[in-house]
């Protein structure tokens, strides 16, 4: 039917159409929450409006929010009711991405602290003389910025 006065199955109460909605593909629906990714996927969680379009990771950096066994991380994150994309816990980089990793697909590191592996595939922490180096550049090319102004 077109009109739903509760959402169940693969379902989610669209909050946009306020009407119930398909779950979409890469996502998990229990009827009362937002779309959920599943692992290898990435939501846009900085308005409700984008909060169906799951989009699939081409790299191993997206957790989803559906943990390997199934069970939903931080459900409070993903009601409709509470829509919590303000708390840090919610925030969608440390929601869905791995530690280090940030943005749109979880693409992009943290320069100098982390690195994108090729050969592991997964996003690595610099080695400390790396991190040092990489801190006293920034420190260099501020102070240089600075006294140049």
């Amino acid at each position: 039917k077109a009109e739903c006065d509760s959402c169940n199955g693969e379902y989610y109460p669209d909050p946009v159409k306020g009407k119930c909605a398909k779950c979409p593909s890469g996502a998990r629906c229990s009827g009362g929450t937002l779309p959920i990714p599943k692992v290898n996927h990435w939501v846009d969680r900085k308005s409700l409006k984008r909060s169906s379009a799951i989009h699939e990771c081409t790299r191993t950096t997206c957790v989803g929010g559906v943990g390997v066994e199934g069970v939903v991380d931080w459900p409070e994150c993903w009601s409709t009711e509470s829509a919590n994309f303000t708390s840090a816990r919610c925030e969608g980089d440390t929601l869905l991405c791995v530690e280090g990793a940030f943005g749109p697909l979880c693409g992009a590191v943290e320069a100098g602290v982390y690195v994108w592996s090729e050969s592991t595939r997964s996003v690595e922490r610099c080695p400390p003389d790396q991190r040092e180096r990489a801190w006293a550049l920034s420190m260099y090319i501020t102070s240089f910025v600075v006294v140049g102004v």
